[in-house]
C-alpha cells in the first residue's frame, strides 16, 4: 500500500474548496493507482479524514486524487483553497469579515458565516491555531469608530507602564484578598511549563479580569486613562472572542450559541476571562540568562480559547497538532491570532485540541535589543462552569471550570 506524507496531505487539505456535503471519500494515489486509507499515514492522526473533516474538503467531487511529483508534493484537480497561509507563515489566515465587530448583528445562518466556518474547522482540526484578519478592532487611530479602542493606542498605553521605574511599578503588583486578579506581575514571577525545576519565564505582565476590584489602585496617575483604555479594549476583545466562539460551534455543527451560558459572568469575580500584555525585556546581556530559561515556557492555555495580538519582533512557536513540530508564528500586523485552550479541548472530546506554543530568545541581536511585547485574551469560562463532553463521550469527566484554571494557574506560579 502506498504511503503519502503528512506535509502532503496537509498542502492539499489547505488548497481545497469547502463546498460539498459529502462524506464519503476514496483516495487514491496517481503513482500507482493504489488505494489509500487513514491506516497509511504515519503520523497524522486519523481525525483528518473521518467524520466531519473531509466532508469539508471537496468541491463537487466525489474522489480526491493525491498525485506525487518528483519533489513529493501532491497535486489536485478540485481547486484552490483560500485559506493559504501568508507566505514563511505556516498559520492559516482566515477573513473574519462575516463575524467582524463592525457587522452589527451578523446573520449566523448565511453562507459567508458557515465558510468562515469552514475554514476555522480546518484550522482547528489541523495545525489547531488560526489568524483572523478584518475582525472590526482597528490597528491605527486613523481607522478608530467611536466604540473601539486601536491596538495601536492600547499598546502604547501598556508601554507607558512597563517604562516606569520598578519602584512605582510595585505599587500596583497583584495583591492577595483581592476578588480580581488585577495588577502587575514582576520579571520572572511565572514558570509556564509548571516544572520547578526549570528556570522562571523572562517577562513581566500586567493582568485585567474587570472593574469589580474595589481594593485595586489603577496607575492612572502615572498613565493618564490607563484604567479607561484597557477597559474599553477588554469589552472589545471580549465581544470578538464571543463571536468566535459561535463560529467555533457552527463549525462542529452546534447551535451557534452553545457556549454562550459558560460566559454570563465575564468581567466580574465570578467570571475566569484574563486580559494580559506580556512584557518581555530586551536582553542586552546573554551571559545573565540562566541554562534552559526563556521568555515563555512550552505551555498550552487553560481555559477556552486564547486571542492574542503581539508586535513585530517574534519568537512565538506552536506545535503543530498534525506533525509534533515546532512552528514559527510570523507576527502579521493587525491579525488576531486565536489558539484552542485546554477546557475547549475537553468540551471537544479532542475534536479541537489545545496547542502547545512557547516564546524563544531572538538568535538576531537586533531584535535582542528591543522589547517583544503581546496582549493575550484567556477567554476563560465561569468559575462554575461544569465543562463536559459535549459529545457524550465522556471521553474526560466532568470538571469545574475554576477547579481547572485556578490548578494550573497554582502550578504556574508556586
Amino acid at each position: 500500500m502506498s504511503r503519502i506524507s503528512p506535509s502532503s496531505i496537509l498542502s492539499v487539505i489547505r488548497r481545497i474548496r469547502c463546498n460539498s456535503s459529502k462524506t464519503t471519500f476514496s483516495i487514491r494515489t496517481l503513482k500507482n493507482g493504489s488505494e489509500w486509507h487513514p491506516g497509511g499515514l504515519d503520523h497524522v492522526s486519523s481525525r483528518l479524514l473521518a467524520n466531519a473533516p473531509l466532508r469539508k474538503y471537496s468541491q463537487e467531487c466525489d474522489t480526491l486524487h493525491l498525485g506525487t511529483t518528483s519533489t513529493g508534493s501532491a497535486s489536485t484537480n478540485c481547486g484552490d483553497f483560500s485559506m493559504a497561509p501568508y507566505p514563511s507563515c505556516p498559520i492559516p489566515v482566515v477573513d473574519f469579515s462575516a463575524m467582524s465587530l463592525d457587522v452589527k448583528d451578523p446573520d449566523r445562518s448565511n453562507q459567508a458565516v458557515k465558510d468562515l466556518a469552514n475554514q476555522v474547522y480546518q484550522a482547528f482540526s489541523t495545525i489547531g491555531v488560526v489568524y483572523i484578519t478584518n475582525h472590526g478592532i482597528p490597528q491605527e487611530t486613523a481607522s478608530l469608530s467611536f466604540s473601539n479602542k486601536p491596538i495601536d493606542t492600547t499598546f502604547e498605553t501598556y508601554d507607558k507602564f512597563f517604562n516606569l521605574n520598578i519602584d512605582v511599578k510595585k505599587k500596583y503588583a497583584k495583591r492577595t484578598g483581592t476578588t480580581l486578579k488585577n495588577g502587575w506581575d514582576k520579571l520572572e514571577s511565572e514558570r509556564a511549563t509548571g516544572n520547578m525545576k526549570r528556570p522562571a519565564d523572562l517577562k513581566e505582565s500586567f493582568d485585567f479580569c474587570g472593574l469589580e476590584d474595589e481594593n485595586y489602585t489603577w496607575p492612572n496617575e502615572e498613565v493618564p486613562n490607563f484604567q479607561g483604555t484597557v477597559q474599553t479594549f477588554y469589552e472589545d476583545i471580549t465581544s470578538l472572542a464571543a463571536r468566535m466562539l459561535s463560529v467555533i460551534a457552527i463549525s462542529l455543527d452546534l447551535d451557534p450559541d452553545t457556549f454562550a451560558f459558560a460566559w454570563q459572568k465575564t468581567g466580574t469575580s465570578e467570571g475566569c476571562t484574563q486580559l494580559r500584555y506580556n512584557y518581555y525585556p530586551m536582553i542586552s546581556d546573554l551571559s545573565k540568562i540562566k541554562p534552559g530559561q526563556i521568555r515563555a515556557g512550552e505551555h498550552s492555555d487553560y481555559g477556552g480559547i486564547t486571542l492574542l495580538l503581539q508586535d513585530d519582533v517574534g519568537g512565538l512557536e506552536v506545535i503543530n497538532n498534525v506533525d509534533g513540530q515546532f512552528a514559527p508564528v510570523t507576527p502579521l500586523r493587525g491579525a488576531v491570532l486565536v489558539f484552542i485552550a485546554d477546557l475547549m479541548q475537553r468540551w471537544t472530546s479532542d475534536r479541537y485540541k489545545s496547542v502547545v506554543h512557547r516564546v524563544l530568545i531572538p538568535e538576531e541581536e537586533i531584535k535582542r535589543r528591543v522589547p517583544r511585547r503581546s496582549l493575550a485574551l484567556f477567554h476563560d469560562p465561569d468559575n462554575d462552569t461544569m465543562v463536559t463532553c459535549l459529545d457524550g463521550s465522556n471521553q474526560y469527566p466532568p470538571i469545574k471550570a475554576k477547579d481547572w484554571v485556578d490548578g494550573k494557574r497554582y502550578s504556574a506560579y508556586k
